[in-house]
């Protein structure tokens, strides 16, 4: 790998990771300036047609993380990876009729959903946002074979993407009103969630050794991995979690062949004992949620 001559003595120590090994000392990654430089990447643009493109077109996102791979240090784990910041939660994008705008530091996102018996959500494979993004990913991918990885986007979080499509405040209200519409909900956007990055997956896993890239905490695995989120979690009960939140990540961490889950908010705490609640004798058979998310 071009940037990082140790890359197979990392690989080995991310793979033993994924099965609770250790080969010579943890797993740590480290970056910082090549030979001492003080190198300040590339700002974004300031207007909005601008800020679009420098978040999703891939020749754009070529040039600017080139500049950052010659001029950084890659230390233990750390790896080139190119991590397309297309927002969070972005598989929210995917639906007919979604709202969003691309900031320079964010992506935010307008409720879709005012109306539950109305407003229907539908996925769609062939929208335009989401074949821009894979063309991005494509071009990435092609360009980046024994140089650097391709990271997936951002595309976490089933019912963090439902909070964008219908309204953080709205849902919460949802949860207790009307729990069937939610649930229902989550069921297609999982379903669009799982379809989605099936396709994304098989865009960058050539370049990728057969496997995939966490591109901004450094883990890398064969086959199908990415990241676990419930950020709304912080706003609801352990026992709200149990009902609505963890069927979703229980499906997730069977589908994907190792994941992690980002525990954002000291919020979350409340939420990490839920396997010795109620749910002990069915997580038997989920050792591999446990063994594959030890980071948190």
């Amino acid at each position: 790998m071009l940037y990082k001559e140790d890359w197979q003595k990392s690989k080995e120590r991310l793979q033993a990771l994924w099965e609770k090994e250790i080969i010579d000392r943890c797993c740590v990654a480290v970056l910082a300036p090549k030979d001492g430089v003080a190198f300040k990447g590339e700002l974004p643009p300031e207007k909005e047609p601008d800020i679009f493109r420098y978040y999703i077109d891939g020749e754009w996102l070529l040039e600017r993380h080139t500049q950052v791979f010659e001029n950084t240090y890659f230390g233990g784990e750390a790896f080139p990876c190119i991590w397309p910041n297309f927002g969070t939660a972005g598989h929210a994008k995917y639906f007919k009729g979604s709202r969003y705008k691309f900031f320079k530091d964010t992506v935010w996102y307008e409720p879709i959903i005012f109306d539950w018996e109305k407003d229907v959500l539908r996925y769609e494979p062939d929208g335009e946002v989401f074949s821009l993004e894979k063309k991005a990913l494509e071009y990435l991918a092609e360009q980046g074979k024994g140089k650097f990885f391709v990271g997936m986007p951002d595309n976490c979080g089933i019912m963090d993407a439902l909070a964008h499509l219908r309204g953080t405040n709205k849902l919460l209200f949802d949860l207790v009103e009307c729990p069937d519409k939610v649930k229902a909900s989550c069921k297609i956007i999982l379903d669009a969630y799982k379809a989605s990055s099936e396709e994304l997956f098989g865009i960058i896993r050539a370049n990728n050794e057969d496997g995939s890239t966490h591109g901004w905490m450094y883990t890398w695995s064969r086959g199908r991995h990415a990241q676990l989120q419930v950020d709304l979690s912080v706003m609801i009960s352990p026992e709200m979690f149990e009902e609505f939140a963890l069927p979703e990540l229980e499906e997730i961490t069977n589908w994907l062949d190792y994941s992690i889950y980002h525990l954002d908010g000291q919020e979350q705490i409340r939420h990490l004992e839920m396997d010795t609640i109620s749910r002990k004798a069915e997580y038997d058979t989920m050792d591999t949620c446990c063994r594959t998310a030890p980071n948190l």
